[in-house]
């Protein structure tokens, strides 16, 4: 991720990062950070405080607070901290961890698909394949898609301690990312292939848990189903996966025709 989002992100959730302007002694050697001419802060700081349609859990809670200080050594900065922020750190880190690619397809349509988090670079050509021969199912040219991704990781740092609950914490920072790249592409409809983030972006009702449905607040269909790497390995999921992607090739095909209307003679 472009270091300025990444450093956005925290500042909207309240986390501020320290960065020491002189060698710690035995010290790793600092990554190389990816950065920008323009700050992505204002845009990230709206968009973080405007989460998913749904969760409404995390609009209501206030915002983590907790000063930490990043240095290349992210271990040696948890084993600073006292034993119970220490251990709240490492059970964050165990219990959710995720990698996310972005892809905008087009005008109207988006694409999220996680990967499993330790293998976030194998298989890339197989997924991608997968990816097209989806586009084509859903009547969408793929010779004309752009496949360059935007990444998204969480945790945003490693052993970072945050007091809020991880999963709200994680779902906020998701849907701040959402949000953000919507009013960047204008998307209508959002495509995730998920994993781990399946419970983070499930809209629930009384009868059941919605994987279709519209965020009024940005104005877009989300559809949730199982991830590209998931398919690959259990080829059965595919039959399901289509299923529930009926609703979305529905919209996208009145889209079309919209677009498209036929000559009248």
């Amino acid at each position: 991720m472009n270091e300025l989002t990444r450093q956005a992100y925290l500042e909207a959730m309240g986390i501020q990062v320290v960065y020491p302007r002189i060698a710690l002694p035995g010290a790793r050697q600092s990554p190389h950070y990816e950065l920008s001419a323009a700050s992505p802060v204002e845009v990230v700081r709206e968009a973080i405080r405007r989460p998913i349609e749904g969760v409404t859990s995390v609009a209501s809670l206030p915002p983590p607070t907790v000063n930490a200080t990043s240095t290349e050594d992210d271990q040696a900065a948890t084993d600073a901290l006292p034993q119970s922020a220490a251990e709240t750190s490492e059970v964050a880190a165990d219990t959710l961890k995720f990698s996310l690619r972005y892809y905008r397809i087009n005008e109207q349509f988006a694409v999220i698909d996680e990967l499993p988090h330790a293998q976030s670079g194998n298989g890339n050509e197989d997924k991608l394949s997968l990816l097209r021969n989806i586009l084509l199912a859903l009547n969408i040219d793929t010779d004309a898609c752009n496949f360059a991704y935007e990444s998204f990781d969480w945790p945003l740092i490693q052993g970072l301690p945050v007091e809020t609950e991880p999963s709200l914490a994680a779902r906020q920072a998701l849907g701040g990312f959402i949000a953000m790249r919507k009013r960047l592409d204008g998307f209508d409809n959002l495509l995730v292939f998920a994993g781990q983030i399946d419970a983070l972006l499930l809209r629930s009702t009384k009868k059941a848990e919605q994987r279709d449905y519209l965020v009024k607040v940005e104005d877009y269909h989300l559809t949730i189903t199982s991830s590209l790497q998931a398919m690959l390995s259990f080829p059965m999921l595919k039959k399901e996966v289509w299923q529930r992607l009926q609703p979305l090739r529905q919209r996208l095909r009145i889209a079309a025709a919209e677009a498209s209307p036929s000559d009248s003679s």
